[in-house]
Formats: structure tokens, sequence, C-alpha cells
């Protein structure tokens, strides 16, 4: 499927990101793990099924330590309060933020 001008593909820009190993879309949601050394980002589920028990790179077969992976943290909606911290935010009107002259 083009894009509207016609210079690419519409899925090949949704599916930019994806794990080094499975080739599985990468998204917000998605846990991933980066690999130090090579700098190749995986999905959780690769890592746990295929790196965790040897401790093995699995494009370039070197040998891993702990230090070399870095779990990282999925992205949010982007609002503070989307996050369970167990406490009730409550919105308060101040006045006017913005005035125009």
């Amino acid at each position: 499927m083009p894009d509207q001008d016609g210079s690419s593909n519409i899925l090949i820009k949704e599916n930019r990101y994806m794990c080094a190993v499975t080739k599985d879309t990468l998204c917000n949601a998605t846990t991933c793990v980066v690999l130090k050394p090579t700098g190749n980002v995986i999905t959780l589920s690769c890592y746990e099924r295929l790196v965790k028990k040897d401790m093995t790179e699995p494009l370039t077969g070197d040998q891993l330590k702990e230090k070399d992976i870095i779990i990282l943290k999925r992205g949010s909606t982007g609002y503070v309060g989307a996050q369970n911290t167990g406490e009730d935010l409550i919105a308060k009107k101040k006045g006017a933020v913005l005035m125009a002259n």
C-alpha cells in the first residue's frame, strides 16, 4: 500500500522498529531489552527464551554478562495519573493560564 506521496509503503513505516532476532514489531506496549555490546534491541520474551539461559548474543554468538543486559521500561500514555501511584489526582482551577494583551 503506497504512502500518500507515493514514495514508500505505509506498512514499512508502521513496522520500522523490530526485534533484531524475531522481527516482531516493537511498540510502547512491548517490553524490550538492549544487549549492550552490540546495541541490538530484542523483546523481553525473546531474551527469556533465547538469551537468558546461555547468556549468548543470538546474532553474533558473543558471551554476555548480567551488566550487558538493559531492560527498558515501557512507554506510557504521557499522563502522570496513568501510573498506579495509589494517590488520587485532583485538578484545581487557580485562574487564567494565558492572558492576551
